[in-house]
């Protein structure tokens, strides 16, 4: 019998707790395993999720090795934050509000195996 998305949450929260981590990788093969699944289907990991985020304040992505990523959030409300006042010049953020940023230059500070945004 498969498992619900809520339940897999369920293990997977437990898993992290029992773990002492604050971040983890879990592969599809331990995802399928968990619920008993024989294929993982986008939409169900869609609903783990979110059933992770709202239930077990955890915060699941897809990372480019295959599988997926798990952070607490709680690691993260506890970050440094990210502003751009601190990180962008007066002059970028003066030129990207009027519409007339160059982008080429941001790309150009990226290593080359960053993938380009949808943004532009």
């Amino acid at each position: 019998m498969r498992l619900s998305a809520a339940q897999t949450s369920l293990l997977l929260a437990v898993m992290m707790l029992r773990s002492e981590q604050t971040r983890a990788r879990v592969s599809i093969k331990t995802l399928k395993l968990l619920s008993r699944r024989v294929r993982l289907h986008w939409a169900f990991a869609q609903e783990v999720r979110e059933e992770l985020e709202v239930n077990h304040r955890l915060i699941m992505f897809e990372i480019d090795s295959g599988g997926y990523g798990v952070v607490s959030a709680k690691a993260v409300e506890a970050a440094k934050p990210l502003t751009a006042k601190s990180w962008l010049t007066e002059v970028e953020r003066s030129s990207i509000r009027k519409g007339k940023a160059k982008w080429s230059d941001f790309e150009a500070e990226l290593p080359s195996d960053a993938e380009p945004s949808d943004d532009e």
